[in-house]
């Protein structure tokens, strides 16, 4: 009987011994070939399922958060990736204005390339894109944030130890109007002193250029256009030749009599001598007439001052239409 029992049991004998396998029932070989499964790196068909689906999900959040911050990136512009914003776009003032119509990047800050050392006020124009604030018939006016933003980038750009005097000018014949111009606060005589310039709020730049573009690419786009807008070569009495200068108060907003080829009026105010810069009445000026000036008084020597070189201007203009 004995022997007969001891037939009818199975064993098996391995490694570690005689191992007792009667006592497994069919059920329990299945167990064990589902375990050996997952201890080969098998797994079930629901488990992978949800694998793929985590993966899925996964995938789709990163999609979505990829395209939202590609959404608040402003867009190339030529090649040219603004560098980084400043600030948000205010209200008001200068950066207010968009920049180009189909980008809000009048507010950004753009790279510098790799010819920026040689390029010209033209290139300078053309790479800044400034043609839609120039053409742009309802300009924002500056606030006085802007002309500190402005002072303070001329500080710590150029000269460090240039003082500016106050916002307004002390002569206060003329105020900004609602739109980009200045226009008479009061009735003005012909022959009077109406504006007093070569005081510190017009400014210098050495005539290589380098200073001058270093400030450039320091300012958001809508700053450089208002800057290169704003400047203009001029003779001086200190026998230094041919100076660039720019205005960094509200006379830089006065506006010439011939704006594009199309006369706006002939001018009411100039400086007697080419190399003076304090502006007089030609005529008697009324109160909340426009004051204009004649662009072309001064001479353009943008090459004088390291800011001319070989230009393909893509705008209409000509060439002697630019004044380089």
């Amino acid at each position: 009987m004995q022997r007969r029992n001891a037939k009818s049991k199975k064993t098996e004998t391995g490694p570690r011994g005689i191992v007792d396998l009667s006592h497994i029932s069919r059920g329990s070989d299945e167990s064990l070939s589902t375990e050996r499964q997952k201890d080969k790196g098998y797994v079930a068909p629901v488990e992978a399922l949800k694998v793929l689906v985590a993966i899925l999900l996964l995938s789709l959040a990163l999609h979505f958060v990829k395209d939202g911050l590609r959404a608040k990136a402003p867009p190339a512009e030529n090649g040219r990736m603004p560098k980084k914003a400043l600030f948000t776009r205010p209200k008001r003032g200068l950066l207010s204005f968009p920049g180009n119509p189909n980008h809000e990047d009048g507010h950004m800050l753009l790279k510098k390339p790799r010819d920026w050392k040689t390029m010209g006020y033209h290139d300078y124009y053309h790479y800044f894109d400034c043609f839609p604030l120039r053409d742009y018939t309802n300009k924002p006016v500056p606030t006085v944030e802007d002309y500190e933003f402005l002072r303070q980038k001329y500080i710590d750009i150029v000269d460090p130890n240039w003082r500016f005097d106050d916002p307004v000018p002390p002569t206060m014949g003329y105020r900004q109007g609602k739109v980009r111009g200045l226009f008479a606060s009061r009735d003005i005589e012909e022959g009077e002193l109406v504006h007093r310039g070569g005081l510190q709020n017009d400014v210098t730049f050495p005539s290589d250029g380098l200073a001058w573009k270093e400030y450039i690419f320091s300012l958001p786009k809508n700053y450089a256009c208002s800057v290169m807008d704003w400047q203009w070569t001029q003779w001086t009495n200190d026998d230094a030749g041919i100076k660039l200068f720019l205005g960094l108060d509200i006379s830089s907003l006065m506006n010439g009599s011939a704006r594009r080829g199309k006369l706006e009026g002939t001018p009411n105010v100039l400086p007697k001598r080419k190399t003076s810069m304090n502006y007089y009445a030609l005529r008697d000026i009324g109160k909340d007439e426009e004051i204009l000036t004649d662009y072309d008084f001064f001479e353009t020597k943008w090459r004088d001052v390291g800011l001319g070189v070989p230009h393909k201007p893509t705008d209409k203009r000509t060439d002697d239409e630019w004044r380089s």
